[in-house]
């Protein structure tokens, strides 16, 4: 029996405002790391580097080199069902009778960058 993998594609930078909120998450990122005491945890900036400047640059970048990776988080937007949302304050599955969402897959914002600093 042949085997059928499921092909899933989550459209990752499909609009602009994917990529306006990883640009300027980056430019933020890169903005914290140039200030003490942060700048004295490292010697040379990896990625993106020194030849990405301009917003132009990072944008390019950024959909060059995009990878979703780890953990997602955030991800079920707890909102009215007109508004996108997933599920209601009850953490009810909107369309789906008896199913609730456990964890912390939900959130009441969408689009949330959270950027971890850890030193030694």
């Amino acid at each position: 029996m042949p085997v059928n993998f499921i092909t899933v594609n989550p459209n990752y930078l499909i609009t602009s405002e994917d990529l306006y909120l990883l640009v300027n998450a980056s430019i933020a990122a890169r903005q914290i790391f140039s200030q003490d005491p942060v700048k004295a945890l490292y010697s040379i900036e990896v990625a993106p580097g020194s030849a990405v400047q301009t917003p132009a640059d990072f944008r390019t970048y950024v959909h060059d080199n995009f990878s979703a990776v780890g953990h997602f988080i955030g991800s079920v937007p707890m909102l009215p069902r007109d508004m996108g949302g997933a599920v209601d304050t009850e953490l009810m599955v909107y369309g789906i009778n008896g199913v609730r969402v456990a964890g912390r897959n939900f959130s009441q914002f969408s689009g949330i960058v959270i950027i971890l600093i850890s030193g030694p």
